[in-house]
């Protein structure tokens, strides 16, 4: 049967702090913590059910102590920079405040404590003499003092850094029987226990990681549907308020300098004005571009160099960053009737694809210029073809036939998904065209890697754009 979640946390007469008389308890526990990794508690939530878990079973509780420790690793050289006394099942509490006071600096260099912690070593029932050579150091003396204990811990490490490394310390009392020392009763049910929860804790790190990339992902989507809609009605229109206010107020200044005579101050007056209505008009500018690709209508004319014009107005901060010189001289005058949002849809991923490429190119010295082109030209049939260039690496020759392929990416692991160039492919399918590289050069540039795109100046377009 399953667990419900809400004992588990927050009531300490859940099954949790009930007394073990059945058989099973802790495989009871353990379903439970289970049940509570896939609703994704947070990592304090599972400690806490785990030290739940064992003051509920106070009086058939094999150990004398649970110690629960944390601490955290130095960024530089991932030693233990810090390490407490989280919690402690059982004990005194003059116990406890010796113990939590005097830990510390004991523990940063205890070989136990970083041996768990920082090397993620569990220990299956160790046994203590009590000896200088001992592996304990002396960490848990004011739980046990002198005498000789059985002791066991078990690793959870951290997700990642600047995240606690946590561990489960459970000491046992020993029985001497005639020269030997008994096994603690009842210990193998609980390390039964303590053994399974690093992968339930690391069960529990993937969960948490998962929801996390789900939040991003979501909240990046969120942001992408409400962008649009408020970059047009909010920005866009408040920019064009403050156009014409601007305009108005420029005209109104120099009509009333007309009256009082030539003024400095009034000329640097007028001359701020238009510094920022000529700010304004370019921001302007830029929120009907992304508007543009959001919401073109299919089918309206447009010409080809409006599309490229708004495509780098979107992407001139990054040419500016990387001292990419941009050559688009070459467009003649060519209106296309036909989904405009799609074509600059593939303009806009090929140059940041190059933009990409050339910026992360290690050979080329600071001081050799970078070039892309965009060049664009009517052909038979009534068909457009824009080319897009770069000088930037060229692209090795076994990826060249594999790269519109679903999930191929020439960029370095961990960046790009290899869906870019795929969906634009899709895209010149769907424009009745195509997309591929070009494979002999048209021109006297001197590129190294050139996409092409030819698609029919005039389509009606009559059905959704389809992916798979």
């Amino acid at each position: 049967m399953q667990l419900e979640l809400t004992p588990l946390l927050h009531k300490r007469e859940s099954q949790f702090s009930q007394k073990p008389h059945t058989k099973g308890y802790y495989d009871r526990i353990l379903r439970n913590l289970l049940t509570a990794v896939r609703t994704s508690i947070t990592r304090d939530e599972f400690l806490d059910g785990i030290k739940i878990a064992f003051e509920g079973s106070e009086d058939e509780r094999s150990a004398s102590y649970v110690v629960f420790v944390e601490g955290y690793r130095d960024p530089e050289n991932d030693s233990l920079s810090d390490v407490t006394i989280r919690n402690v099942v059982g004990g005194h509490p003059r116990q406890l405040e010796n113990l939590s006071s005097g830990f510390k600096d004991r523990g940063l260099k205890s070989r136990l404590i970083n041996t768990v912690l920082i090397e993620h070593q569990n220990i299956d029932f160790l046994l203590s003499l009590n000896t200088e050579e001992s592996a304990y150091d002396g960490e848990f003396q004011e739980l046990h003092g002198k005498g000789k204990i059985w002791l066991s811990a078990v690793a959870l490490p951290s997700m990642g850094r600047g995240q606690p490394e946590r561990a489960i310390f459970a000491i046992y009392p020993v029985r001497e029987h005639g020269f030997k020392y008994k096994f603690p009763r009842g210990g193998h049910q609980e390390w039964a226990l303590l053994e399974a929860l690093p992968d339930v804790y690391a069960m529990l790190n993937k969960q948490l990681s998962t929801v996390a990339e789900q939040v991003a992902e979501e909240r990046h989507n969120l942001i992408m549907e409400l962008a649009p809609t408020a970059i047009n009605h909010e920005i866009g229109t408040g920019l064009s308020l403050i156009l014409d206010g601007i305009h108005r107020g420029t005209y109104s200044l120099r009509e009333l300098n007309k009256k009082i005579g030539k003024d400095k101050n009034f000329d640097n007056l007028v001359s701020e004005l238009v510094i920022i209505k000529r700010q304004a008009l370019r921001a302007r500018k830029i929120t009907d571009a992304f508007n543009n690709i959001e919401k073109r209508n299919p089918g309206a004319v447009v010409s080809v160099r409006q599309l490229v014009d708004e495509t780098t107005l979107i992407l001139e901060h990054l040419l500016k960053k990387y001292e990419i010189e941009l050559e688009i001289s070459k467009i003649p005058d060519i209106d296309i009737r036909t989904d405009a949002a799609l074509v600059e849809h593939v303009i806009l991923n090929v140059l940041h694809n190059a933009i990409d490429a050339i910026a992360d190119e290690q050979e080329r010295s600071e001081h050799d210029s970078r070039h892309i082109w965009i060049e664009a030209r009517e052909m038979p049939d009534d068909m457009v073809n824009i080319l897009i260039l770069n000088d930037g690496p060229p692209i090795p020759s076994d990826m060249r036939m594999r790269l519109f392929q679903k999930g191929v990416t020439s960029k370095p692991h961990g960046f790009g998904h290899g869906h870019g160039l795929y969906i634009c492919r899709l895209v010149a399918n769907h424009l009745g065209g195509n997309f591929d590289l070009c494979h002999t050069k048209n021109n006297n540039t001197p590129e190294n890697v050139c996409f092409s795109l030819i698609f029919p100046r005039a389509k009606h377009i009559t059905e959704d754009m389809l992916t798979t």
